[in-house]
């Protein structure tokens, strides 16, 4: 069988190779939301360390196709098992950054972890 075409020859973007995922990612056990928006903070921080995500909570929910509160718990999630770090801002978005490897706890705490980000309060302002 022959590899395909891209079938539009003037596109830029069909020349782009296409993300991998890496194995310690892929078998770290996130689900699909957490898994969802942690490829969108990547995406926006350009998969750099000093990257930053700061779109509001509602629009990543969007583009994300999940709810503020999916979105929240995700997040919370991913911040406790320390994939992401967050920075609060008074009055704007809180800004959302990607952590080394070596931050995240053993996967097998994230059980653990998801639950006390469900059992926790969501705050309010995170809303926007």
């Amino acid at each position: 069988q022959q590899p395909l075409q891209p079938t539009n020859k003037n596109s830029k973007n069909d020349l782009q190779p296409l993300p991998v995922v890496h194995s310690d990612l892929d078998e770290y056990g996130l689900d699909p939301y957490e898994f969802r928006l942690y490829a969108h903070v990547v995406r926006r921080t350009g998969g750099k360390l000093n990257g930053q995500c700061f779109a509001k909570l509602k629009k990543t929910a969007e583009i994300c196709h999940m709810s503020v509160r999916k979105a929240q718990y995700a997040l919370k999630t991913l911040c406790g098992a320390g994939l992401i770090v967050k920075e609060q801002r008074r009055g704007r978005t809180d800004v959302y950054r990607l952590t080394p490897k070596s931050n995240w706890k053993p996967k097998e705490e994230l059980k653990q972890i998801r639950q006390k980000a469900k059992e926790s309060k969501v705050e309010d302002s995170e809303e926007e």
